[in-house]
């Protein structure tokens, strides 16, 4: 379809991309994600625990209120990472998209926490994501790619993009390298669990 096409993905932050002593500085983004929560967050929240169970119906519930806007939406799949990304197209364009744009942030909006907190209490553990990260570089190192082990993810996840497109290297290779970055690559939201300690419903 033509048109705009958006994704929107669990509020997480890649792995590499920031330092952990600016992550401090971003403590509030915890803290507003659990701000004026709907109804249906409050009640996922309740325990303070968010199963997989409820994790996934907060998805159908996202792509449900998007289908209502008359909005393409494709069905959520599991990533690797372990979390849903839900995506929506729509051919509108000027200021039906942008009224669009503001009912699906919305829609967004009466999950988000329940996708925070899910994200936050199964996340990998520091040296998983760090093993992880090194598998990653060692598996483009071995592709190939010069400087891996210096380069930023970035930058070497790009390399091999352009690897594959040129014929450097055979797809499936690649894949398996971005799949072992793709595993550790979501972080939860800096601040997000002394918010959730502190919560009170």
């Amino acid at each position: 379809m033509n048109g705009h096409r958006l994704a929107v993905a669990a509020v997480v932050l890649a792995a590499g991309c920031s330092a952990t002593a600016g992550l401090r500085d971003r403590d509030h983004l915890g803290r507003e994600a659990l701000a004026d929560l709907s109804a249906r967050e409050r009640q996922a929240l309740s325990d303070k625990q968010v199963t997989f169970g409820e994790y996934e119906s907060a998805n159908r519930a996202q792509v449900a209120c998007l289908r209502s806007l008359g909005v393409t939406v494709d069905e959520p799949e599991l990533s690797i990472d372990g979390t849903f990304t839900v995506g929506w197209s729509t051919s509108a364009t000027g200021a039906d998209f942008e009224r669009l744009e503001a009912d699906a942030g919305r829609c967004h909006e009466d999950v988000n926490a329940i996708k925070a907190v899910y994200v936050l209490q199964h996340a990998v553990s520091d040296e998983e994501r760090r093993e992880g990260e090194d598998a990653f570089r060692a598996c483009a190192n071995d592709l190939g790619v010069p400087d891996a082990e210096d380069a930023g993810f970035t930058e070497l996840l790009e390399d091999l993009r352009d690897r594959v497109v040129s014929g450097q290297i055979e797809r499936d290779p690649a894949t398996r390298c971005q799949n072992l970055l793709r595993a550790v690559a979501v972080s939860p939201l800096p601040g997000l669990a002394e918010a959730l300690q502190a919560l009170e419903l």
